[in-house]
């Protein structure tokens, strides 16, 4: 089966600039691409890699029994790590390393919304996401660094990492 990744930068909502490639049933990238607007040579289910600075990953208390239940009220978990009002966040859980609490990624709603209705117009429909620093291998007791060139950030745990600097 093959598989569209596509890399989303800050501005890729504005200017409908992406990274793309074209990865066989091996994970081995056979097409690499930049596409403005438009579509890769591919349509269909794709995979998102968002960049490291556009996303908050962070680690919240939360019981194990009330776990379950606290879908709808996620984005009030982070209200103390971010910026702008919860209602216009989107907040994703995972399980954390230790049973009473979240890994939570936290990322801008209308960013979010706005990149998916291009990618849609562009006949990509994505079927996951990911924060690019949750990407590399974590060897064991230890941290991950990446510098791209332009970006650079940390992996620090199995669902966290941050953004170093971006420009």
């Amino acid at each position: 089966m093959t598989l569209c990744s596509i890399r989303l930068r800050r501005d890729s909502a504005t200017t409908g600039s992406y990274e793309w490639a074209i990865l066989d049933d091996g994970g081995t990238v056979r097409e690499t691409g930049i596409s403005s607007l438009g579509p890769p040579p591919y349509a269909g289910a794709c995979r998102l890699v968002i960049a490291s600075e556009l996303v908050l990953l962070d680690r919240v208390a939360a019981p194990a029994a009330q776990q379950r239940g606290l879908s709808s009220a996620l984005r009030f978990l982070v209200e103390e790590s971010a910026i702008p009002e919860p209602d216009q966040l989107h907040v994703v859980a995972a399980p954390a390393p230790t049973q009473d609490s979240l890994c939570l990624a936290v990322i801008d709603r209308q960013w979010l919304e706005s990149m998916l209705g291009k990618l849609a117009r562009a006949g990509l429909v994505a079927v996951s996401a990911c924060p690019e620093c949750l990407l590399p291998e974590l060897p064991p007791r230890a941290w991950t660094v990446v510098w791209n060139g332009h970006d650079s950030f940390a992996r620090t745990g199995p669902a966290e990492g941050f953004a170093l600097d971006s420009t």
